[in-house]
Protein backbone atom coordinates (compact mmCIF):
# COMPACT_ATOMS: atom_id res chain seq x y z
CA UNK A 1 0.00 0.00 0.00
CA UNK A 2 1.15 3.67 -0.82
CA UNK A 3 1.95 6.02 2.19
CA UNK A 4 1.23 9.36 2.49
CA UNK A 5 3.62 11.45 4.54
CA UNK A 6 1.59 14.98 5.89
CA UNK A 7 3.46 17.89 7.49
CA UNK A 8 1.79 20.99 8.79
CA UNK A 9 2.68 22.38 12.38
CA UNK A 10 -1.51 22.52 12.61
CA UNK A 11 -2.62 19.48 13.39
CA UNK A 12 -5.99 20.17 13.17
CA UNK A 13 -5.05 20.24 9.15
CA UNK A 14 -4.00 16.93 8.30
CA UNK A 15 -5.82 15.78 10.28
CA UNK A 16 -9.04 17.51 8.71
CA UNK A 17 -6.93 16.31 5.42
CA UNK A 18 -6.82 12.68 6.61
CA UNK A 19 -10.87 12.58 7.56
CA UNK A 20 -11.89 14.10 4.16
CA UNK A 21 -9.33 11.62 2.40
CA UNK A 22 -10.90 8.95 4.50
CA UNK A 23 -11.16 5.67 1.83
CA UNK A 24 -8.67 6.58 -0.19
CA UNK A 25 -6.44 3.54 -1.16
CA UNK A 26 -3.35 5.11 0.88
CA UNK A 27 -1.95 5.21 4.14
CA UNK A 28 -1.52 8.92 5.76
CA UNK A 29 0.83 9.26 8.45
CA UNK A 30 1.00 13.13 9.91
CA UNK A 31 3.45 14.72 11.97
CA UNK A 32 3.86 18.22 13.27
CA UNK A 33 7.27 19.31 12.18
CA UNK A 34 10.18 18.71 9.32
CA UNK A 35 12.15 17.34 12.59
CA UNK A 36 9.25 14.69 12.71
CA UNK A 37 9.13 13.42 9.20
CA UNK A 38 12.46 13.40 8.95
CA UNK A 39 12.39 10.58 11.64
CA UNK A 40 9.59 8.78 10.11
CA UNK A 41 12.16 8.74 6.85
CA UNK A 42 14.72 7.06 8.65
CA UNK A 43 12.27 4.44 9.72
CA UNK A 44 10.08 3.56 6.36
CA UNK A 45 9.57 4.12 3.53
CA UNK A 46 7.48 6.87 1.69
CA UNK A 47 5.99 7.22 -1.70
CA UNK A 48 4.78 11.08 -0.79
CA UNK A 49 5.08 13.65 1.12
CA UNK A 50 3.25 16.81 1.66
CA UNK A 51 4.43 19.42 3.74
CA UNK A 52 3.57 23.12 4.64
CA UNK A 53 5.52 25.61 3.67
CA UNK A 54 5.14 28.06 6.76
CA UNK A 55 6.57 25.57 9.87
CA UNK A 56 8.99 27.38 12.02
CA UNK A 57 12.51 25.60 13.16
CA UNK A 58 12.43 24.06 10.27
CA UNK A 59 10.21 25.11 6.46
CA UNK A 60 8.87 22.95 4.24
CA UNK A 61 10.96 24.10 1.24
CA UNK A 62 14.25 23.22 3.23
CA UNK A 63 12.31 19.81 4.80
CA UNK A 64 11.67 19.04 0.78
CA UNK A 65 15.60 20.09 -0.27
CA UNK A 66 16.41 17.62 2.28
CA UNK A 67 14.22 14.74 1.00
CA UNK A 68 15.35 15.35 -2.37
CA UNK A 69 18.67 14.84 -1.36
CA UNK A 70 17.89 11.82 0.90
CA UNK A 71 15.17 10.23 -1.23
CA UNK A 72 14.87 11.19 -4.89
CA UNK A 73 12.39 8.97 -5.81
CA UNK A 74 9.65 10.23 -3.34
CA UNK A 75 6.82 12.71 -4.84
CA UNK A 76 7.31 15.89 -2.76
CA UNK A 77 4.35 18.42 -2.80
CA UNK A 78 4.42 21.72 -0.96
CA UNK A 79 0.86 23.05 0.54
CA UNK A 80 1.29 27.37 0.60
CA UNK A 81 -0.38 29.90 1.23
CA UNK A 82 -0.78 32.62 -1.75
CA UNK A 83 1.97 35.19 -0.03
CA UNK A 84 4.08 32.35 -0.74
CA UNK A 85 3.59 31.47 -4.64
CA UNK A 86 7.29 32.10 -5.56
CA UNK A 87 9.08 30.05 -2.87
CA UNK A 88 6.56 27.44 -4.44
CA UNK A 89 7.33 28.39 -7.89
CA UNK A 90 11.43 28.41 -7.36
CA UNK A 91 11.27 24.84 -5.69
CA UNK A 92 9.68 23.75 -8.86
CA UNK A 93 12.02 24.74 -11.27
CA UNK A 94 14.78 23.69 -8.58
CA UNK A 95 13.18 19.71 -8.66
CA UNK A 96 12.79 20.45 -5.12
CA UNK A 97 8.88 19.89 -5.65
CA UNK A 98 6.45 18.58 -8.21
CA UNK A 99 4.07 20.33 -6.94
CA UNK A 100 2.62 22.99 -5.12
CA UNK A 101 -1.59 23.15 -3.75
CA UNK A 102 -2.81 26.46 -2.41
CA UNK A 103 -4.35 26.51 1.13
CA UNK A 104 -6.84 26.37 1.79
CA UNK A 105 -7.01 23.12 -0.46
CA UNK A 106 -10.28 21.03 -1.26
CA UNK A 107 -10.00 17.54 -0.62
CA UNK A 108 -11.19 16.78 -4.42
CA UNK A 109 -8.36 18.81 -5.72
CA UNK A 110 -5.92 17.20 -3.43
CA UNK A 111 -7.20 13.79 -4.00
CA UNK A 112 -6.70 14.25 -7.93
CA UNK A 113 -2.97 15.98 -7.34
CA UNK A 114 -2.48 12.45 -5.09
CA UNK A 115 -3.84 9.96 -7.77
CA UNK A 116 -1.64 12.07 -10.35
CA UNK A 117 1.36 11.85 -8.29
CA UNK A 118 1.12 7.93 -7.24
CA UNK A 119 0.86 7.34 -11.11
CA UNK A 120 4.06 9.30 -11.93
CA UNK A 121 5.86 7.54 -9.05
CA UNK A 122 4.97 4.17 -10.47
CA UNK A 123 5.98 5.28 -13.76
CA UNK A 124 9.24 6.68 -12.15
CA UNK A 125 9.88 3.25 -10.39
CA UNK A 126 9.17 1.17 -13.56
CA UNK A 127 12.45 0.92 -15.57
CA UNK A 128 11.05 0.79 -18.85
CA UNK A 129 8.98 4.36 -17.78
CA UNK A 130 11.61 6.14 -16.30
CA UNK A 131 12.84 7.80 -19.58
CA UNK A 132 9.42 9.58 -19.31
CA UNK A 133 9.46 11.56 -16.19
CA UNK A 134 12.52 13.96 -16.03
CA UNK A 135 13.15 17.23 -13.86
CA UNK A 136 13.61 20.04 -15.85
CA UNK A 137 17.08 20.16 -15.53
CA UNK A 138 17.84 16.24 -16.94
CA UNK A 139 15.76 17.75 -20.01
CA UNK A 140 18.20 19.95 -20.41
CA UNK A 141 21.20 17.60 -19.69
CA UNK A 142 19.78 15.32 -22.57
CA UNK A 143 19.38 17.66 -25.33
CA UNK A 144 23.16 19.36 -24.41
CA UNK A 145 24.25 15.53 -24.33
CA UNK A 146 22.99 14.76 -27.73
CA UNK A 147 24.05 18.29 -29.25
CA UNK A 148 20.58 19.68 -29.55
CA UNK A 149 19.77 23.78 -29.42
CA UNK A 150 17.09 24.11 -27.06
CA UNK A 151 15.53 27.31 -25.13
CA UNK A 152 14.87 25.71 -21.71
CA UNK A 153 16.44 27.68 -19.16
CA UNK A 154 15.32 26.82 -15.28
CA UNK A 155 16.50 30.67 -14.43
CA UNK A 156 14.43 32.21 -17.19
CA UNK A 157 11.15 30.45 -16.50
CA UNK A 158 11.88 31.69 -12.59
CA UNK A 159 11.77 34.98 -13.65
CA UNK A 160 8.92 34.70 -15.94
CA UNK A 161 6.75 33.40 -13.07
CA UNK A 162 7.57 36.48 -10.57
CA UNK A 163 6.83 38.88 -13.33
CA UNK A 164 3.49 36.90 -13.89
CA UNK A 165 2.95 37.17 -10.20
CA UNK A 166 3.56 41.47 -10.71
CA UNK A 167 0.98 41.15 -13.14
CA UNK A 168 -1.61 39.37 -10.85
CA UNK A 169 -0.71 41.31 -7.79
Amino acid sequence: MESILFVDDEPKIWQGIKRALHGEPYEMIGVTSGKEALEILEEREIDIIISDEMMPIMTGNELLKICKEKYPEMIRIMLTGKGNLNTAMNAIYDGWIFHYIEKPVKAQNLASVIHVALLIRSLRSDDESKHLVMSLEQQIALLEKYGIEHSLNPQNATEDYESLDDLVE
